[in-house]
């Protein structure tokens, strides 16, 4: 049986938060402290990432999207607000396709729904890495995701997250992950897509390009799409997050989340 570490905090209409491969559920801790004043805030650990368990299943975004489906039932939700980063994005796609009735707006960051030849060599490169460690493969993504400046004045904290991380995280588990990512095949399905959504993407993002995201906007009835200048693939840096929490507040507002 698989254990899915997941908290609940906060009053008011139902915002999940989905994080992305080789994170946890406090990558969201910057805009849980704001949104939980408003709103009752779901986040969990992907299977196999923080303290939730693998379990034996086989990996794919309906299994992350059966995950959800599962805690939702358990605490007796029926109507959500989605936002997802990266993986969490395309698990957020996945979920709102196969339950529509269910996700009344939904809010992507760095959103991918399929990978093109150059992205399956550069996730199966990631792969390879972590097949040696998670240092090799911390080292490989890390300019993927942040611009260089970042990095530089970061990088006594990098060297710490590594370090720490080498330490616990289950490899297997990252490894499973990107092979779900490897296999993701949205790309037909997203146009099914009525609910009001919100895109938000780094203008240098190499992992989910930006292009791959415009078009996801045009085959999304309902969305609008943000661009935010030189930034990768984390969006969540610096005074940025602040801007992305007025975004949000602003997106969910005009939005009738029952």
């Amino acid at each position: 049986m698989t254990n899915i570490n997941y908290t609940v905090e906060g009053n008011g209409k139902t915002i999940v938060l989905i994080h992305g491969l080789s994170d946890t559920l406090n990558y969201w801790d910057k805009l849980v402290i704001k949104l939980k004043d408003k709103y009752r805030i779901i986040r969990y650990d992907l299977r196999g990432h923080g303290k939730s368990s693998l379990g034996h299943d086989d990996i794919s975004i309906d299994t992350y999207t059966n995950d959800l489906y599962e805690i939702l039932d358990k605490e007796n939700i029926n109507r959500i607000s989605i936002v997802g980063f990266s993986l969490g994005s395309s698990i957020g796609l996945n979920f709102t396709i196969k339950y529509p009735e269910k996700v009344s707006s939904l809010i992507l960051l760095s959103t991918i729904d399929h990978l093109t030849p150059h992205q399956k060599i550069l996730f199966t490169n990631l792969r390879n890495a972590l097949n040696n460690s998670f240092a090799d493969y911390f080292d490989m993504i890390l300019p993927m995701i942040y611009c260089p400046k970042y990095i530089e004045d970061n990088k006594d904290e990098f060297e710490i997250i590594k370090e720490y991380a080498s330490d616990v995280v289950d490899c297997n588990a990252f490894i499973k992950a990107i092979d779900a990512i490897i296999s993701l095949d949205l790309n037909d399905k997203v146009q099914k897509i009525s609910t009001p959504t919100l895109m938000l993407a780094g203008k240098y993002d190499e992992i989910c390009p930006l292009d791959m995201q415009q078009q996801i906007h045009n085959n999304i009835n309902k969305s609008e799409l943000i661009v935010f200048e030189n930034l990768k693939h984390n969006l969540l840096v610096e005074d940025n997050t602040k801007k992305i929490l007025m975004i949000l507040e602003k997106f969910l507002k005009k939005q009738v989340i029952d």
